[in-house]
């Protein structure tokens, strides 16, 4: 499993029709909703939890340094050491193990872009323009400079219009008169050097006045003048036959482009799932959320925790409160917003970290099995996990209808569940970016036809 692009909804809800979901727009309101539950909670609610405590703490001491621990990512030491470590963790402790994925992860994904002509087309090019966008790229303009030539009289000191002139035959050279006087004309190069300031010199006349002109004739132009030229800090009035010399960046427009990303945890569930937790479904969701806004996206994580009990859990006397006494039980959580900037580390701790997401975030869901009056049960693994068939419906359908009430009609709906390892990161990754991208190549595509 990877990820799915949430289309549609099933036709059939998934062999169970009662279910409840309840929304919160960040972990620190569904925790300070939580922390209010408790507060209201009775005795068999909190002997309840602290059942849970003691379980998880005695597991905790006892497997300390245990590379299996299953509350820290396999194959490492930094699981917590007790439950009021756990509780008192507020930073992402797995950043090298994350980095090493990335790494990785990030080779597989920019070679697949670099083949992919849809990625290529949808890509922001470098354009040339006339009009002043952007830098100004000497380089180019250099290519064909040409000096700007006047007419000067050095005897009046001053540059002429071309009407002030008088032209003449001089054998086979023509020469320039001042139409005034007959003085004589010259065609010369104009050279602006910044002004030194005096010790007397004010300020702001220097800012007004910031360059003296020099008129130079063409014909006394040699390499020893301009060199010389060059280092007293004068620039030559010049012009460029080549007109697009200013270079910014066209990007490719994207109606669609809002993504929601929909991630499937795997916490109390007993739902096979990876190895690995939900370690590499949260870095999947972080990744891709920099991929897409590198893209011009804006991107929006809900998390969702949960399961279900099914009709053998009904027998076995483990039963919702629910008019079947089975069904599903969801908690969403929105991790990033579409207008927040993407604040990694506190992403990661709550979607990768193993502890965040079974011990801080799992010891109060529980509360809401006793806020519907579910049977509760302190097994390691309490519920059905999420499946794909319950993203698609009711998960899916339900934040589709949340978003139109708010008037968010154009999003792109993916979800990321069970990611297994790297290669799997980089498949749902390529798989979110080029669908999205597609899905806008088509909207310009028939927008450039119509």
């Amino acid at each position: 499993m990877s990820a799915i692009q949430i289309t549609g909804q099933s036709s059939r809800l998934s062999s169970f029709q009662d279910f409840s979901f309840q929304c919160f727009s960040s972990v620190e309101e569904f925790i300070e909703y939580s922390e209010l539950v408790k507060s209201q909670g009775n005795s068999t609610l909190l002997d309840f939890l602290q059942r849970d405590r003691n379980s998880i703490d005695e597991y905790l001491q006892r497997n300390q340094n245990n590379p299996n621990n299953q509350y820290g990512l396999r194959g490492t030491t930094k699981a917590p050491k007790s439950y009021l470590d756990a509780l008192n963790r507020d930073k992402f402790v797995y950043k090298e193990e994350y980095e090493k994925a990335k790494e990785q992860c990030k080779k597989l994904i920019d070679k697949a872009l670099e083949k992919s002509s849809l990625a290529e087309a949808m890509k922001s090019k470098m354009i040339f323009t006339e009009r002043e966008l952007g830098e100004f790229i000497y380089q180019r303009a250099a290519m064909a400079l040409n000096l700007n030539l006047y007419y000067y009289s050095f005897i009046h000191n001053k540059k002429l219009e071309q009407e002030e002139v008088i032209f003449l035959k001089d054998g086979d050279k023509e020469v320039f008169k001042y139409v005034k006087d007959s003085s004589p004309v010259f065609l010369c190069v104009r050279v602006s050097y910044p002004l030194v300031k005096s010790e007397n010199q004010d300020e702001n006349e220097l800012e007004e006045n910031n360059s003296r002109e020099e008129y130079v004739k063409s014909d006394d132009l040699s390499d020893e003048l301009l060199d010389k030229i060059s280092k007293e800090g004068g620039v030559i009035d010049t012009y460029s036959d080549v007109k697009k010399v200013y270079q910014y960046k066209e990007k490719q427009p994207r109606v669609k482009n809002a993504v929601k990303i929909i991630m499937a945890t795997s916490v109390g569930g007993f739902t096979r799932t990876s190895v690995w937790g939900d370690f590499y479904t949260g870095v999947a969701a972080a990744l891709v959320t920099e991929y897409l806004e590198a893209r011009d996206y804006s991107v929006e994580i809900e998390m969702i925790l949960g399961g279900g009990r099914c009709t053998g859990c009904r027998s076995a006397g483990y039963y919702l409160n629910t008019p079947t006494r089975y069904g599903r039980r969801y908690l969403g959580i929105t991790v990033k917003k579409f207008d927040e900037q993407l604040d990694l580390d506190s992403l990661l701790y709550w979607v990768a970290d193993p502890s965040a997401l079974k011990i801080k975030l799992l010891q109060y869901f529980n509360l809401f099995h006793w806020l519907y009056g579910d049977r509760m049960t302190n097994a390691q693994s309490y519920w059905h996990g999420i499946n794909e068939a319950d993203i698609v419906c009711p998960i899916g359908t339900f934040y589709k209808q949340k978003d139109f009430k708010k008037g968010l009609k154009d999003l792109i709906y993916f979800s990321v569940i069970s990611v297994d390892g790297i290669a799997g990161v980089a498949n749902a990754i390529l798989k979110i970016v080029l669908e999205s991208e597609n899905i806008n190549f088509q909207i310009n595509q028939r927008a450039n036809l119509s």
